[in-house]
């Protein structure tokens, strides 16, 4: 399985906030300091956690699925991209 990572201009709280107005299906869990995107059978679709941007401002970086293992598994790949999609246009481009 393999995961991509974009950085984002938005803090953690509020990329989370626009991903759940878009991405509606899966569970979400927070352990410790990261967000978890999870299918409803549980596979792992993604991660949102704070972090600095190389700039020194706070921002968030936003970790998802790119591949799976197999092809009934390609689901949680297209709701990983949905992820992404949310966030997209706060991508940070420094």
């Amino acid at each position: 399985m393999r995961y991509t990572e974009i950085l984002l201009t938005l803090g953690k709280d509020e990329a989370h906030s626009r991903i759940r107005k878009r991405v509606k299906a899966g569970r979400v869990k927070t352990t410790g300091e990261e967000i978890e995107y999870r299918t409803n059978s549980g596979l792992l679709l993604g991660t949102l956690s704070e972090t600095e941007l190389p700039s020194g401002e706070t921002g968030s970086k936003l970790r998802y699925r790119t591949s799976t293992i197999n092809s009934s598994l390609s689901h949680g790949r297209t709701t990983a991209k949905q992820l992404r999609n949310a966030v997209e246009k706060y991508r940070y481009s420094g």
